[in-house]
């Protein structure tokens, strides 16, 4: 795992000291090796910093080229099946000198092309400048897991691991995104393709950019969607049959990421997803299985026992964290750093524990994520579920019900209209959110309007014979996967310089689970269904039998408490003054009524997330909005 920028001129020049800042402002992500190379008589540059999991030698250094110099690349991530494709390559004529994947990749494009990326199972951004054809060629994971970012201007093009690289450019000039901000005040964070500000754009998962020095903008073309694997026609298959098959997929994928010339663990919560890819590795023949898991004192927010017990069954080595309450608030005190945009998910703060403790003893972590969003594991499609069974009864039923939380209220009125229309992010809106739209709104001062749905959303609206659940779940996976989760998980584990594999997230897996029954997955609400046949292999019931645990802290009596003087000093009236965007009015209405107990803890978050994030990059009074 490591941390790229490209600068690309159409006429101008690179300057090698300003990359050297933008590469070494992404440190944390590669703290063992750096490279800079520039290239195309100084109109091209590549900048690389080295978290060294394969083939730790000299030999895989980046910026890495090919014999003749011609073919540049700078690459992020694992291609895990990369020992089948150099083998291939092989027999075509390629020679390799080192063991790293990286070089697998370059070769692989020298052989396909574009086409490439769909041999690949991995993770990864990648950028490739291609000397023959004064070419760029940059490309993101299916999923999204790993991040590419990347700014034109006029003749320029930069991309880089992080916000941060390209606001370190010379000559760029922030520009904030309305809309982008009203998504993270609705949601709690910004999912491709936008980024907080709108002269930076985050390359959509599962899609790939060429750019050459006569183009405007970059030519994007998505390679791979989980949309295409949906309402095809599929031989019936039974329960079993399914089990046999996703136990064959999940073993198969964590194979794969065991593959590492340095330590390796995996987190555990004690939860179903985590405590099966634990499971999977023992079945793997790993031969040790380490095992991290975060403590708190809170017992309502502490998971260790549930974990502990998975860990002695399975016999893995397990390490436990007791983190207090003074690490947790340390931790959100250094959020403004740690955070590349503003992100308003809190869990992000034992998550940045956990990775810690596990740097701790390994270099690699293997995490459970992406079960919930595809094997229907949160309570959202539950609820959508019986929301949706409710519709179809008769209005006298429907009446008597709404007494009991349904339909009841201004928000359950729009989430059943929402259901009714088939409509997944409205529902989602309507749900679970932040500050509604019109509050947002009015925060922002009527300066930002929603942006258009991308592509893979028009896509989804029109697909036919989907259940609401269905429509959420893919909903996730394209919205909330990228923009919430793996963005969380991605920061947290390399601001600790920790890389975190996700076997779930294998595109095979993706593709299986999409392509299932929804009954396969909740029934009569149970969730994850298949995925709870599978760890019964391994895991006995009475050990998986609880309710679903949130990695969560408690935000409530910490903004009270020992955060106070931290909303204070960005949500008081100086701060609002010196940055001249939010509408004070609004905050201060909306800090009494958290303190009144009358709104939630997480709107104040977002708030608080987001000044700090303002006045950590000088984006004050005048900073402009688009």
């Amino acid at each position: 795992m490591c941390g790229l920028v490209g600068w690309f001129e159409r006429d101008g020049g690179v300057d090698p000291a300003a990359l050297t800042r933008m590469r070494d402002s992404l440190a944390r992500r590669g703290p063992d090796d750096a490279g800079l190379e520039i290239l195309d008589g100084g109109r091209a540059g590549l900048g690389f910093r080295r978290l060294s999991i394969l083939d730790l030698s000299e030999a895989g250094h980046q910026p890495m080229a090919t014999p003749d110099k011609q073919i540049w690349i700078i690459f992020n991530g694992e291609v895990y099946n990369f020992a089948e494709l150099r083998h291939e390559l092989e027999g075509k004529g390629h020679s390799f000198r080192s063991g790293s994947d990286t070089e697998v990749v370059l070769a692989a494009y020298q052989a396909w092309g574009e086409r490439c990326l769909e041999r690949f199972i991995g993770m990864f951004a990648l950028v490739i400048w291609d000397g023959r054809q004064r070419k760029v060629f940059a490309a993101r994971d299916r999923l999204g897991i790993k991040p590419l970012l990347y700014a034109t201007d006029g003749g320029r093009l930069v991309l880089a691991s992080e916000l941060r690289a390209i606001m370190a450019a010379p000559g760029f000039t922030p520009v904030l995104d309305g809309a982008a901000m009203l998504q993270f005040f609705e949601r709690g964070y910004v999912a491709p393709p936008a980024t907080t500000l709108k002269n930076v754009r985050s390359l959509e998962p599962g899609h790939y950019m060429v750019w050459t020095p006569d183009q405007a903008e970059p030519r994007l073309t998505r390679y791979w969607s989980s949309l295409d694997t949906v309402g095809q026609t599929r031989p019936a298959r039974s329960m079993a049959d399914l089990e046999d098959e996703l136990t064959d997929l999940a073993l198969s994928s964590v194979r794969y990421r065991l593959v590492s010339d340095v330590p390796l663990g995996a987190f555990l919560s004690g939860g179903l997803d985590s405590s099966l890819i634990a499971a999977l590795m023992k079945e793997a023949g790993a031969a040790e299985v380490r095992t991290f898991t975060i403590g708190f004192e809170d017992p309502s927010h502490d998971e260790a026992q549930a974990a502990r017990a998975i860990a002695q069954h399975l016999g893995t080595t397990h390490t436990e964290l007791r983190a207090t309450e003074a690490d947790a608030l340390a931790v959100a005190r250094q959020l403004p750093d740690l955070l590349d945009e503003p992100f308003a998910d809190s869990s992000f703060i034992p998550t940045w524990l956990v990775c810690h403790l596990t740097r701790q003893h390994a270099t690699v972590a293997l995490s459970g994520d992406g079960g919930d969003e595809l094997f229907a594991g949160y309570d959202t499609y539950r609820s959508a579920q019986r929301w949706e069974t409710l519709l179809g009864l008769p209005l006298a039923v429907r009446k008597a019900a709404a007494p009991f939380g349904f339909l009841a209220g201004a928000r359950g009125q729009r989430a059943a209209h929402a259901l009714g229309q088939g409509d997944a992010p409205e529902f989602v809106d309507a749900m679970w959110h932040f500050f509604s739209h019109d509050q947002a709104r009015r925060l922002l001062r009527g300066r930002a309007a929603p942006a258009p749905p991308p592509a893979w959303a028009e896509r989804l609206s029109h697909m036919r014979g989907l259940s609401v659940v269905e429509r959420l779940a893919l909903h996730d996976i394209h919205r909330y996967l990228p923009g919430d989760i793996l963005t969380k998980v991605d920061r947290a584990s390399m601001a600790t310089s920790l890389e975190v594999r996700v076997p779930l997230l294998d595109h095979r897996v993706v593709e299986f689970a999409t392509g299932i029954p929804l009954n396969a997955k909740l029934d009569n609400g149970r969730s994850k269904l298949l995925l709870r046949k599978v760890l019964r292999r391994f895991v006995p019931d009475h050990l998986m039998e609880r309710p679903k645990h949130g990695f969560s802290v408690p935000l409530g009596p910490w903004l009270i408490g020992p955060l106070a003087p931290l909303v204070e000093e960005y949500l008081g009236h100086d701060a609002l003054a010196a940055q001249d965007l939010l509408d004070p009015g609004i905050v201060r209405d909306e800090l009494q009524r958290f303190r009144a107990g009358q709104s939630p803890p997480g709107n104040i978050w977002a708030l608080l997330i987001f000044q700090m994030w303002m006045m950590r990059h000088g984006l004050q009074r005048g900073a402009e909005v688009a």
